[in-house]
């Protein structure tokens, strides 16, 4: 606590993480936050979490029920038997879904029933979706990659995969400033204290 001021993302394992633009995010090993809007991540750079969907599980039963989409149903609790594997930021949250759902002309009832079932910040990520409106994977997983880069979003790259290779390559006016001095001064193996 900074003056007695504590911040709730301090409040995490990992401490603060500061991205490059001033910008305070909790800190995770391994995790790069970066501006989806100005780099858009190709889908291997993004951080993957396993996901535990026991309420989506049982809304899902009921709508292929309803639907008469059994095997959809046990396809994916195959998929989530030990948890979802899902990219952290390619997901919708459920204001974003019901609003999509009444653009879309989605009936009260089958809104209301997202409404009551899910929490305000419940996000659903792309297999979810694919799951309950029975649309290919590739196309919920655009949909939620364009939803997030129109707001913005800061979210978390896999930093083995994103960070920059080549250190010299990349500090060249530095190094060949080095190298140039080490070379031509005359005294390069004096030391001056």
């Amino acid at each position: 606590s900074f003056w007695n001021v504590t911040l709730p993302v301090l409040s995490g394992p990992g401490g603060a993480h500061t991205t490059k633009y001033r910008i305070v995010k909790p800190g995770k090993d391994g995790v790069e936050w970066d501006d989806f809007l100005l780099a858009l991540p190709e889908r291997e750079h993004l951080m993957s979490f396993t996901k535990d969907v026991p309420l989506f599980i049982r809304y899902l039963k009921v709508v292929t029920d309803l639907e008469g989409r059994s095997s959809d149903f046990l396809a994916f609790l195959e998929r989530a038997k030990s948890g979802l594997i899902v990219e952290s930021d390619v997901y919708i949250t459920t204001e974003e879904l019901l609003a999509i759902m009444w653009k879309n002309g989605y009936s009260d009832q089958e809104r209301n029933a997202v409404q009551f079932t899910f929490p305000g910040d419940y996000k659903f990520h792309y297999p979810e979706l694919s799951a309950m409106f029975d649309i290919p994977e590739e196309d919920t997983y655009k949909f939620c990659m364009r939803t997030r880069t129109e707001q913005s979003h800061i979210g978390e790259l896999d930093w083995s995969k994103v960070q920059r290779k080549g250190f010299i390559r990349d500090h060249w006016l530095i190094f060949g400033t080095g190298l140039v001095i080490f070379k031509y001064f005359p005294f390069f193996n004096y030391y001056f204290g």
